[in-house]
């Protein structure tokens, strides 16, 4: 029987202090190639992160990738991002593993960096369950306001457009870019923001 991979197979909730300061934080979340053919190393999963109030802000992006503003994004330095490497059957088999790597990251940064905000946003790409929205909420339910929202692409103009945080933009360019680079899989192991979870 397969593992559910949800958040209630994630047992710590993250807990804030009481002396947190008024702080934000908005994480975008994108796998590369979820039930994808292309399999060398598996599915890579990246959640970028801000402490900019106004990456809060959705806007509209065409559906096609564009590296360059990309990276002009993350030379701010209240803005980076951590990644991971899905290996195996099982991953393939679920509709999304986004609420199962998200929140791991998520912590994973929080923990790197020491923060405690007050406010917290998480965009995923594609579709949310009704559970898994729950599920999250839960998870940090300490923190005092959370924001929680599964994005899809919508059409307009007849072309595909994406209604989202610049982070997510950002997080579908960047698991595309590690998982269709020629980097071998030893060497991704070995970013420094790679989490293996």
């Amino acid at each position: 029987m397969l593992q559910k991979h949800s958040l209630r197979n994630h047992k710590i909730p993250y807990k804030e202090p009481k002396n947190s300061k008024d702080s934000v934080l908005v994480c975008c979340g994108d796998e590369s190639n979820h039930g994808g053919i292309k399999n060398e190393y598996g599915e890579v999963v990246v959640v970028t992160f801000s402490q900019n109030t106004e990456d809060f802000t959705q806007i509209n992006f065409q559906n096609k990738r564009d590296y360059n503003l990309a990276q002009q994004w993350l030379k701010n330095n209240l803005r980076d991002y951590l990644f991971t490497v899905l290996i195996g059957p099982h991953f393939k088999h679920t509709y999304s593993n986004l609420p199962f790597a998200v929140p791991r990251l998520v912590d994973e940064y929080l923990t790197r960096k020491n923060l405690h905000p007050s406010k917290i946003g998480i965009f995923v790409d594609g579709e949310l369950r009704r559970d898994d929205l729950i599920e999250l909420k839960k998870h940090y339910k300490k923190i005092s306001k959370i924001h929680v929202r599964g994005v899809r692409k919508e059409k307009s103009n007849g072309k595909e457009i994406i209604y989202c945080p610049p982070g997510l933009f950002v997080a579908d360019n960047l698991s595309n870019k590690l998982f269709n680079s020629k980097i071998s899989l030893e060497t991704l192991l070995k970013d420094s923001r790679f989490v293996a979870i």
